[in-house]
């Protein structure tokens, strides 16, 4: 699962997506699943047997020959491509990533996930001259290319894309994600199941992931909360809902200043919702909590509202909870 690019995607429903080199597909699965329609295209069969099982479309083809990939999509247009850890697999990345840009709609994007040379562990072995190739990680043996930030900024650069927005996943315990596997693996074959560390509980703790349930309004306020919530690392706001019909709960303390001594606070100003939260609203909420409870260790209840019935935390919502 990437939850880097999961955290880019941010929730975005409806729209034409293709992955590109989907693997199992675990992660467009996730953007399928928020309401998008999802092509994959994979070339290995036993990967393409397990992506059938989460998306409605996978083509099985070699993603580096694009005039057989584009024969197959045809006038097909997308609103996303997504380019998941594919890229440093290929000998010449850029040119793979100019033509596949050339599938989106006018104003599409392109979502690419790539491992950075750069952490630490590699430095590290650099510095006691050790380069070693490994089964997984930023030295995958499969690795073709390699990148850090700069290099993949230059690549997209040429590539004719523009940079909108980045993300990390976390890197400090990445480096041992190869143990884990060889440890979480089922019959010792090989083909152990891929799911298997995504699911673990150390896993999921190492990635403390947190999952925001709530609403804001489409004003300032809304979109400084949102904002503040999707740049902390490990917050997905996949069921975070903007909402037209609500405004952000906030409040404001103003002050009366003057020259040569201390402010002196006025009473505070509060910002609410005057009317019952919407049952619709309601619904789409309770939706979300039921996902989420399904993955998480924990659930943590917290409503400022003191007119019943106008927050996030109705009586719907605590019956369900």
């Amino acid at each position: 699962m990437n939850w880097g690019l999961l955290r880019l995607w941010n929730g975005r429903r409806g729209l034409d997506v293709l992955d590109v080199g989907c693997g199992f597909a675990a992660t467009s699965e996730r953007i399928a699943q928020l309401g998008n329609r999802v092509i994959g295209i994979e070339e290995s069969p036993a990967a393409v047997a397990i992506a059938k099982t989460r998306l409605a479309h996978v083509v099985q083809l070699d993603l580096q020959k694009f005039d057989e990939v584009a024969r197959e999509l045809g006038d097909r247009r997308f609103d996303a491509i997504v380019l998941a850890d594919v890229l440093e697999h290929l000998a010449w990345p850029t040119g793979v990533l100019r033509k596949y840009a050339s599938l989106l709609k006018d104003d599409g994007v392109v979502l690419i996930s790539l491992p950075n040379v750069g952490m630490w562990s590699v430095r590290l072995g650099l510095a006691f001259g050790r380069f070693h190739y490994d089964e997984t990680g930023v030295l995958d043996r499969t690795h073709l290319r390699f990148f850090t930030r700069s290099s993949a900024v230059q690549m997209i650069a040429e590539a004719g894309l523009e940079p909108l927005r980045r993300t990390y996943n976390p890197g400090l315990v990445r480096p041992f994600v190869p143990l884990a596997k060889k440890l979480l693996a089922r019959g010792g074959d090989g083909d152990s199941d891929p799911g298997a560390l995504l699911n673990s509980r150390p896993y999921r703790l190492y990635l403390k992931t947190i999952y925001p349930i709530g609403f804001a309004g489409h004003d300032g306020e809304g979109m400084e909360l949102w904002g503040a919530l999707e740049r902390r690392s490990g917050v997905l706001m996949n069921h975070f809902v903007r909402s037209l019909e609500r405004r952000t709960f906030t409040y404001c303390k103003p002050l009366i200043c003057g020259s040569g001594r201390p402010p002196v606070e006025l009473n505070r100003l509060d910002f609410k919702n005057w009317s019952p939260t919407p049952h619709l609203l309601q619904g789409l909420l309770l939706n979300h909590l039921l996902e989420v409870s399904k993955k998480v260790d924990a659930i943590i209840v917290l409503d400022q509202v003191d007119i019943p019935e106008t927050g996030v935390v109705t009586k719907t919502i605590l019956e369900a909870i």
